[in-house]
């Protein structure tokens, strides 16, 4: 059945080629939007990538990780009194006008962290893990914001709310959503965004396992003006609010949509043209008593096989994407979840297009072969 499958597709090679092209085009699409979308919610959740191991304890007021509120940093004994903390890390979240070397005028986004760990910057990101921080005004930005800071370099000198400071390091893809980070200690931030000392924006707590149910709710319940959220929770919080108050989500589904539906227009008239063009080699196969079971199995191994060979050119295509966007920042992860969509989608798509098809053949009658 196999054989006679792929010599049903070698019959015509320009419908099969059509049909590949339009299922390439839709796995292809379909993928570059969801790569896209996964990019843009780790981007809007960029406070949250590299600290999903803590307890976020915030102001009550905070609408998310991209809407923190100031708090005393009184808050941090009152949290340490609460059994099962391990430890806490203060972070500093502040926006400030900053004019480089170059000429530019551009608001960043200061996140100060306590030394010599820097618990709560992207560590992953920095090779040196934030250690040039020790120099004297040093402040990291992202290398794939360059262009929109205007170019700066190692070593340039920039001034942050009048305030001289020092660019001492560059992360690599810890890029925020619609903003550039400036990376600092937590002193640094508080002086360069004009903040009182005892001011902080968030607390990330390490917990004992056995102890965060408890420690949340201790949280919540005593301790006033403040909010303990699981980071995982509080991630669902910052991208649930960007997702409705915008219509980034609607874009990607609509485009998303069009193209499955796209796919499954151009799939299941090109399939169906292909069976009317060898509509007597399936009523010769019916009259030498080919049943509509195998029939059946012959159309969907055509499917199958169309689908398969669209993925791989489509999965192709998509990774030589991923790796040009790479060059400018855009990191697009093809995870397995996304592999697996990517997969069934064609597969889908072949499958109901090969319908169109069916209808044609099934009506067939083998006493019909000796009228074409």
């Amino acid at each position: 059945m196999w054989k006679m499958a792929i010599q049903f597709l070698r019959f015509d090679k320009a419908k099969t080629a059509g049909a590949l092209a339009g299922i390439m085009i839709c796995v292809y699409l379909i993928g570059q939007q969801l790569g896209i979308f996964g990019f843009v919610m780790s981007s809007i959740a960029s406070l949250l990538r590299d600290n999903m191991n803590y307890i976020w304890v915030v102001h009550e007021n905070s609408l998310g990780a991209n809407e923190l509120q100031a708090m005393d940093i009184r808050v941090e004994q009152n949290v340490q009194s609460i059994p099962g903390v391990k430890a806490t890390h203060p972070i500093v979240v502040a926006g400030a006008p900053a004019l480089f070397a170059s000429g530019s005028k551009v608001s960043v986004q200061l996140l100060g962290a306590e030394e010599p760990y820097y618990t709560g910057l992207p560590i992953r990101y920095a090779k040196d893990n934030f250690q040039a921080l020790q120099t004297e005004e040093g402040i990291y930005v992202d290398y794939y914001d360059r262009k929109f800071l205007g170019n700066p370099n190692i070593g340039d000198i920039i001034e942050i709310n009048k305030k001289q400071a020092k660019i001492v390091g560059y992360t690599e893809g810890a890029r925020g959503f619609a903003l550039a980070f400036g990376f600092t200690t937590l002193s640094r931030a508080r002086y360069y965004a004009n903040l009182p000392s005892y001011q902080i924006s968030a607390l990330l707590v390490e917990v004992e396992e056995s102890a965060q149910i408890n420690f949340i709710q201790a949280v919540n319940q005593y301790i006033p003006d403040t909010w303990a959220y699981s980071a995982s929770d509080f991630k669902t919080m910052t991208i649930m609010r960007i997702l409705k108050n915008t219509g980034i989500g609607f874009s990607f589904l609509a485009l998303i949509i069009f193209a499955v539906a796209s796919g499954l227009v151009i799939v299941g008239l090109t399939l169906y043209s292909a069976a009317n063009d060898r509509i007597k080699d399936y009523g010769t196969l019916k009259a030498m008593g080919a049943t509509s079971a195998y029939l059946r199995r012959l159309v969907f191994a055509q499917a199958f096989l169309l689908a398969l060979i669209g993925f791989v050119l489509a999965y192709c295509l998509l990774n030589g994407f991923r790796l040009l966007m790479k060059n400018t920042g855009t990191i697009i992860h093809i995870d397995l979840w996304l592999v697996g969509i990517l997969f069934i989608t064609p597969l889908f798509i072949s499958f109901v297009g090969s319908f169109f098809a069916l209808r044609r053949i099934e009506r067939l009658a083998p006493a019909d072969i000796f009228k074409m």
